[in-house]
């Protein structure tokens, strides 16, 4: 499958963010959007969305699913792949005190999800002051430079709105920019093109958020021996963060969902879905401990023995 179209939504407290997502919520009817937020409590999806909660999931009436991050990003990434239904794309809300930057670095991490666009939303009515500001100017410097478009917002607060968009066109020079009231922006805009490597080119010196983790990949034609592939749920390393995959079990005509978390894992049969051509897992783990040689040998023992001993 390809992988899924990422927005990245990024600004300072207040900016707007939250009434952007709502809108773009409302005027994508194309599109089942997958949605991810620090806290439900920082997003306040529109109640009118919102069909049911389950957990730390909320169901919204136009088939879209929002989930909260939670301490970790990684983990809320494949929870969100390992749901039912595969969201057409994925808008993830950054804190207003994160660098988005440092976000969309985990977020190349993970193959099954496209390169992500970095929106940045500003508070046109306030964005001078907060630049000028000795506490906060850095950061929202920081989250301008991140952008790969930058959504001018609250514009209907700004009395001289030619002359702010002359000062951010002079002050960042081919930078790309949206004008925007209450955070209605046009939904195509997170299909339009943007080169996600040219703010890791400004920031490189800086460490990487997804520097510290890694992701592998098991492929094989081979199916797996069911007991000898619940010896190795149970034996898998304690680096690796988390595992899923589609796989094929001897013997049997259904493929499994394979589902792996430390010290929890589980396999599901996919009745609705034809036998895939082979298996396919993937991992991802923490960078400084992982062992790619040793997760390989973990998985191909578990392997159907005659079918294997035939394809060698």
């Amino acid at each position: 499958m390809p992988p899924i179209g990422v927005t990245l939504i990024g600004g300072f407290l207040g900016a707007g963010k939250t009434t952007l997502v709502n809108h773009i919520l409302r005027h994508d009817p194309r599109r089942r959007i997958g949605v991810l937020v620090n806290d439900f409590g920082a997003i306040n999806i529109d109640a009118d969305l919102i069909a049911s909660r389950d957990g730390d999931a909320i169901r919204l009436t136009n088939g879209c699913l929002c989930c909260g991050i939670g301490d970790s990003l990684s983990r809320a990434l494949i929870d969100m792949l390992a749901q039912p239904i595969r969201p057409d794309h994925l808008l993830i809300e950054a804190s207003g005190v994160a660098e988005p930057w440092r976000i969309a670095e985990l977020i190349c991490a993970a193959p099954e999800f496209a390169p992500p666009m970095t929106l940045v939303v500003v508070d046109g009515s306030r964005i001078q002051t907060q630049l000028a500001d000795r506490y906060i100017g850095d950061l929202a410097l920081s989250q301008i430079e991140s952008a790969d478009l930058l959504i001018l917002n609250k514009m209907d607060l700004v009395p001289a709105q030619g002359d702010l968009i002359a000062w951010m066109r002079e002050t960042w020079l081919g930078k790309r920019f949206a004008i925007s009231e209450h955070g209605a922006i046009d939904p195509e805009l997170l299909s339009a093109d943007h080169n996600p490597s040219r703010f890791r080119a400004v920031r490189a010196p800086a460490p990487a958020a997804a520097d510290r983790f890694v992701g592998l990949r098991f492929v094989t034609d081979v199916p797996f021996d069911a007991g000898r592939l619940h010896a190795a749920m149970a034996a898998m390393p304690p680096w690796i963060l988390r595992l899923k995959g589609i796989v094929t079990l001897a013997g049997e005509v259904a493929p499994q969902s394979l589902q792996f978390t430390p010290g929890r894992w589980s396999m599901t049969t996919l009745h609705d879905r034809a036998a895939p051509a082979g298996s396919r897992i993937v991992a991802i783990g923490h960078r400084d401990r992982a062992d790619a040689s040793a997760l390989d040998r973990l998985l191909t023992d578990a392997l159907q023995t005659a079918d294997l001993q035939t394809s060698r």
